[in-house]
This record gives structure tokens, sequence and C-alpha cells, in this order.
């Protein structure tokens, strides 16, 4: 019996799963534009894996300074999402339960992969340049309920 022990606990060490990144921005950018020297601007998404549970998503417009700097652009038109999530290995799902958009309501799946996750081939990796204070009230526009 005590000859199993080892195999079993180097077999259960190295099959742990990579945690999803908790109560990190993540994002993925679609392409900038520039606008003015120095001054460039592009569509986004920026998730959250809350360690509550707790999923949020906003897509929007960020626009990046001079100084690379980026903040979420005031006037852009944008779209929130709130959700649960729950992992099983490196596989995460998100239920989406309140949504910006009536329509946009069902799962999501996203794959663990280092500090960054995938969905169905675009990567969203840590944000470190990111002002916005604004974050959270922009999600408060996830008010239609998902069934």
């Amino acid at each position: 019996m005590r000859r199993w022990i080892l195999p079993l606990a180097l077999v259960l060490a190295c099959s742990k799963a990579t945690p999803v990144p908790r109560d990190t921005q993540l994002w993925r950018v679609e392409g900038w534009t520039d606008v003015s020297d120095g001054i460039r601007t592009a569509p986004a998404t920026i998730i959250v894996f809350r360690s509550s549970g707790e999923f949020v998503s906003l897509q929007t417009t960020v626009i990046e300074r001079a100084d690379e700097t980026v903040y979420l652009l005031a006037r852009a038109p944008r779209h929130a999402v709130v959700g649960r999530w729950s992992q099983s290995g490196e596989e995460v799902s998100v239920q989406r339960t309140k949504v910006s958009r009536p329509g946009d309501c069902g799962s999501a799946a996203f794959r663990v992969v280092g500090h960054s996750v995938d969905s169905s081939g675009v990567t969203y990796s840590p944000v470190t340049r990111l002002v916005a204070p604004e974050f959270e009230s922009w999600l408060a526009g996830a008010t239609a309920p998902c069934p």
C-alpha cells in the first residue's frame, strides 16, 4: 500500500491545473488606429475573473496616450456582461447572468494559458497600463437579466 502513495502524490501534483488569473484585468485589443501624434485608439474587451466567482466583461474603445498610458474612451459605445465562472482543469466556463444588450446571454469558454486565458484562439492578457476608474460604474450597464 505504501509503495503507491508516492506515485499517486506525484500524479496529483503534476495534474494540478493552472489557476485562472483572479482579480486581474485581462484584455484583448483588436487593432490600434493612429489618431494624432502619439495617440491611438482601439476596440478592446476587458475581462475579470473575480475570486468571488463573479465574471465581468466590458467591450469598449480604449485610447493610448503618448506616454503609453491607456484609458477607456469616455464617449465610446460599451457593452457590459456580468456572470459566474467555474474552473475544471485548464478549462474555465462562464455563464452570463446580466448583459447590457438583450440577446447576448449564454455561455463562454476559456482555457488558462499561463497568466492569460484563451477563447477560440483569442488571447486575453494581463493589462498593466490601463487607468480605468470608471470601469466598475460602466459594468452597472449590465441590467438585462439572462434566463
